[in-house]
């Protein structure tokens, strides 16, 4: 019999978050949605109905709550494009780097809104911490402005503190390689490479660890659009769409370094191996050798981007 193991449980709340695992109804918000294990202590995770399915000694119940992402099918495509130094760190490593999230070029990472919009930004969320401050469970009376004002800052300091403690691996999601992705993840297109691997073969080479979350960046105009407070991480502009990018990605406040190595199961990860259309000859047969060397059981695949046409 499995033992009732607290991990599976908040695996299976992040896998089958919107959807009841037994008769798969989509969540609504704020619907009462029940967690726990059953009598063979699997982990569940139910609808109202579908609740009498777990322990009564183990159920919790809470009010759903979209996410701010969605996570990929599980056998969705995901690419990796690297020139081949970031490639034999990989393998030496036996590990995925993630970045911290402010040594990343793009200005808006993490970003609330444009600048032009920030009082407009302020101003919604001054609305909010007044109502909050006017509730006559406060036990004492505040002056409703400043504290208002207060927190707002707070905020804001908050989100520039955390962009130093959130670390992230990013990837494509595609069927098909991709031309403009060769080029702008490779600093020397020839002897650059690219990773193919899924969601599914993604989430177990990393253990299925409990602390990484994986989903997908949903694009905005921040010019029209603010991104969530607890979800600025998972959106960006709307001119880097072409990059269908999908995000390992992990907190920790006890990391000061500009990355982090989270080791990780290479064979389980990647499927095939394919190398740049603008490759030589010779460079093949390197990965080959390389793959040989580092016990890497890939499928090697030469891109055929440059294929004759006519």
């Amino acid at each position: 019999m499995n033992t009732r193991n607290e991990d599976d449980l908040r695996r299976i709340i992040y896998t089958n978050h919107d959807n009841c695992i037994i008769c798969n109804h989509r969540f609504q918000d704020h619907e009462n949605v029940s967690v726990g294990f059953d009598e063979k202590n699997n982990p569940l995770i139910t609808c109202e109905k579908c609740s009498i399915n777990i322990d009564p000694d183990t159920i919790s119940v809470h009010s759903f709550t979209e996410r701010h992402y969605k996570i990929p099918n599980f056998e969705s495509t995901l690419w990796r494009y690297m020139d081949f130094s970031k490639y034999m760190s990989l393998l030496t490593t036996r590990s995925l780097y993630f970045a911290r999230a402010d040594t990343f070029e793009d200005p808006y990472e993490g970003a609330f809104g444009s600048l032009e919009n920030k009082e407009i930004w302020e101003n919604l969320h001054k609305e909010q911490f007044n109502e909050i401050l006017r509730n006559p469970i406060m036990s004492k009376e505040v002056n409703i402005n400043f504290e208002s004002n207060r927190l707002i800052n707070n905020l804001l300091e908050l989100n520039k503190m955390i962009k130093k403690k959130w670390f992230i691996s990013c990837w494509h999601e595609n069927s098909y390689e991709s031309e403009a992705m060769w080029r702008l993840y490779s600093s020397f297109f020839a002897n650059a490479i690219a990773i193919k691997t899924t969601f599914r073969h993604l989430y177990d080479s990393l253990g299925r660890d409990i602390n990484i979350e994986i989903g997908k960046i949903e694009y905005i105009d921040y010019k029209k659009n603010f991104a969530p407070v607890n979800g600025v991480f998972w959106r960006k502009r709307k001119s880097f769409e072409h990059e269908k990018e999908v995000r390992a990605m992990f907190f920790d406040m006890n990391e000061n370094s500009f990355g982090k190595l989270i080791p990780c199961d290479l064979n389980i990860l990647i499927q095939e191996v394919y190398i740049s259309p603008s490759a030589p000859s010779w460079f093949k047969k390197l990965i080959e050798d390389v793959n040989l060397k580092f016990e890497l059981n890939a499928k090697i695949v030469q891109s055929d981007l440059n294929s004759p046409c006519f």
